[in-house]
This record gives C-alpha cells, structure tokens and sequence, in this order.
C-alpha cells in the first residue's frame, strides 16, 4: 500500500514538473543579431505572451557580438504594422537598467494580430546599431 501512494506522489510530481517545462518553453522571446552585428539582441514580453489592447511590459537584454553584456545603452523603440500603414498605439520606453545587459521596457501595447515589425536603437558612449524584428503574433 506504501508503495502505492509512493508511486501516485511520484506521478504528480513528474506531472507538474513536465507543466512546468511546457510552461516555460512557451514563453515568447525573440533573438538576433544587430544590423551591424554590433550587438546580439533578445526582446520578450514580462509575462510570457503578448495580450492584444493592453499596456504591458518587455524585457530587452543586450550583448556585445561576443556575449558582454551591454550596461550603458539608450534604448529607442519604434515599429507598426507594415500591411496596414500604421505605427504602434503606444510609445514603449525603457524605463529601468536592470543590470548585466538587462532593460525593463514599459508601455508596449498592440491593438491587433498579425505581423509586426519592432525597431530597437540601441546606442552606447561608443556605438549605434539597430535590431529589426518581424513578428507574427496570433491568439
């Protein structure tokens, strides 16, 4: 009977475990290359995924093209939605330097699905390059 119960705690722990991977797996996050390969760029949004006519907010971690993380960016953000002739509803800014090439973004909003394109200027005491990501985002 120990043996049992044993076997059904096990069960429900592996359960939640594989959740969680999945979870985790699912979360959204994009991540390329610079213009210049100046810099290694990775956007994603606070909470995993991306809810359509809300104010939310984006993480943006940045790198040297040789894996050091960026400390002492400006961070300009701009995009829209190239099929439809119109920019974002909102204008998202960085609002925080979170450490070791980490930025927290405030403000982003989308208004619909579909493709997006998303223009992160990133600049230094000592370069400037940007980061284009097309994006797809679907219910």
């Amino acid at each position: 009977m120990k043996q049992k119960y044993q076997l059904i705690i096990l069960c429900f722990l592996s359960t939640v475990a594989i959740a969680n991977l999945v979870s985790a797996s699912e979360a959204l996050m994009w991540s390329q290359a610079s213009e210049k390969k100046l810099f290694n760029v990775v956007i994603g949004p606070e909470k995993g995924h991306v809810p359509i006519s809300t104010f939310h907010d984006w993480f943006i971690t940045i790198e040297t093209h040789d894996g050091k993380p960026v400390t002492d960016a400006q961070i300009a953000i701009t995009g829209g939605m190239p099929e439809h002739m119109h920019g974002m509803p909102s204008q998202p800014e960085v609002t925080r330097n979170l450490g070791n090439g980490r930025y927290l973004i405030e403000g982003m909003k989308f208004n619909m699905i579909g493709r997006w394109v998303l223009v992160f200027g990133v600049k230094t005491p000592t370069v400037k390059d940007n980061t284009t990501f097309d994006i797809e985002l679907e219910y």
